[in-house]
């Protein structure tokens, strides 16, 4: 198993393709999800962003092989870390996962405003984050769209409006 920054520069710069990546980084070896849980962890120990960067893309690209609700607690701990810029595709992951755990973590990340996203007027993640805490679907989550429909901001109060009309539609369904 590899996943060494080298090998992630040589596939961004075309000089391995994405079968190649997937075969060298070890996808298909049983202790795959361990080692990169581990990589995760001391990557956010570190505060290394690039090589976060290089992991997060490793859980999408290898998620069919992966539990990633293993990957839990890191990722609910680097949606809070403004060092990186993978807070997007952490949202994402979050609300694939769907579990409760995430929802004071994702409701935090809304007011986060990493200065690299600062240029949004659309507030995309904090959107993303949204859609994570309605996915998780229980009573803590209803409480913080309640909370995040009251925001000052329009664009956030409207998707948190329109995610709260949903979550209660599907629980009293």
């Amino acid at each position: 198993m590899n996943l060494s920054k080298d090998l992630f520069l040589r596939y961004f710069s075309n000089k391995i393709t994405q079968n190649e990546l997937y075969v060298s980084i070890g996808v298909n070896d049983i202790e795959f999800e361990h080692f990169l849980l581990t990589e995760l962890i001391h990557a956010y120990k570190q505060e290394d962003a690039e090589m976060i960067e290089y992991l997060i893309f490793t859980i999408f690209l290898a998620e069919e092989k992966l539990n990633i609700a293993s990957f839990l607690d890191i990722l609910n701990k680097l949606i809070l870390c403004r060092w990186h810029k993978k807070h997007e595709d952490i949202a994402l992951l979050l609300q694939k996962i769907r579990i409760s755990e995430s929802v004071e973590y994702l409701y935090k990340a809304v007011f986060l405003k990493p200065a690299y996203l600062e240029w949004d007027d659309n507030y995309a993640f904090e959107k993303k984050c949204i859609h994570a805490i309605a996915k998780c679907g229980n009573q803590e989550a209803v409480d913080k769209l309640k909370l995040l429909a009251t925001n000052k901001n329009k664009i956030i109060r409207l998707c948190a409006e329109q995610q709260l009309q949903k979550v209660q539609n599907s629980i009293y369904l």
